[in-house]
């Protein structure tokens, strides 16, 4: 009996060594992931960084025509608005300015601009920068300017 009673207290420590064996062996493989998913997003972070800011008067922020992210909590340069570069008429080769803008439904992909200095340039059009994209008509309405 004393024997049997060792037998069993013996395989009962054996079967928890082999269980925390296990879960052990499991977390450490989350806490790799983890890990590896921290550092990814660290190399992109600074990979946006380097491509996408500059800095002015000691302050890091997006320059003329980098791709703005809000997860980087980081704005514009001074005298730079952010549009949505993807934010178009729907058009079928004829401007129409009854037609709607057509909107990202996943937030698009936002970029720092000089929108408003009077210049159509770049990734501007007459919906995401109608102040620059924009001509009065002499019945009142507006056009979009030529590039």
């Amino acid at each position: 009996m004393y024997n049997l009673i060792v037998m069993i207290k013996s395989t009962f420590i054996f079967l928890l060594k082999f269980i925390f064996g296990i879960v052990g062996s499991f977390v450490i493989i989350l806490v790799i992931a983890a890990t590896s998913e921290l550092i990814k997003k660290e190399v992109e972070k600074r990979s946006w960084l380097k491509i996408n800011t500059e800095t002015v008067n000691g302050e890091v922020c997006v320059k003329k025509g980098g791709s703005y992210k809000s997860q980087y909590n980081i704005d514009c340069c001074p005298g730079l608005k952010i549009i949505d570069e993807e934010s178009e008429r729907d058009m079928d080769y004829t401007y129409d300015s009854n037609k709607p803008c057509l909107i990202s439904l996943y937030g698009g992909t936002w970029v720092c601009t000089t929108c408003g200095n009077g210049i159509c340039e770049g990734k501007e059009n007459d919906c995401n920068c109608r102040e620059d994209c924009l001509i009065p008509e002499d019945n009142g309405g507006y056009a979009p300017l030529k590039k």
